[in-house]
């Protein structure tokens, strides 16, 4: 939705998430966009932050039904990383709270426990209406592009 609202985005997730590979080619044919980029760096977000423009922590449906939201399976190929388990019916708000260290705008999901820095102003918050994520995607791309213009003036 943020794709089609004009939100210029390039999304970039590990290999080694479940059927990825589909995932890509669904996004790829739902948005006429490019495929989603595969990178083994993506599974330590953080070394990917000086290339990115913005981290997006979405559960996506994690929450609710997590064996559903990772492919039938019991256990996500990247959990033991950090620390996770089927049983803990979350993900791992790390990569959200380093990218806001880092000065990263940040798209997090509300189930997301970001404790005290859940009031930075370069966060923006979402839950189930993919549509807020998008408004919000947007306005952030709109705003880093004015910026970009006003400086090479």
């Amino acid at each position: 939705m943020a794709y089609v609202g004009g939100a210029p985005i390039r999304l970039i997730a590990s290999p080694a998430i479940p059927a990825v590979f589909e995932v890509s080619r669904r996004f790829q044919r739902t948005t006429d966009c490019h495929p989603m980029l595969l990178d083994s760096r993506a599974e330590e977000p953080w070394r990917l932050f000086p290339a990115i423009d913005a981290v997006i922590s979405d559960c996506d449906g994690g929450v609710n039904s997590p064996v559903q939201c990772m492919g039938g399976q019991h256990e996500h190929a990247l959990d033991a990383r950090y620390g996770l388990s089927a049983l803990t019916n979350t993900m791992s708000a790390l990569p959200a709270l380093l990218a806001l260290d880092a000065g990263l705008p940040v798209f997090a999901h509300e189930s997301l426990d970001l404790g005290e820095r859940a009031h930075s102003p370069r966060l923006q918050r979402f839950g189930s209406d993919i549509a807020v994520l998008a408004r919000a995607m947007m306005e952030s791309s709109g705003a880093r592009h004015l910026q970009r213009v006003m400086a090479a003036r």
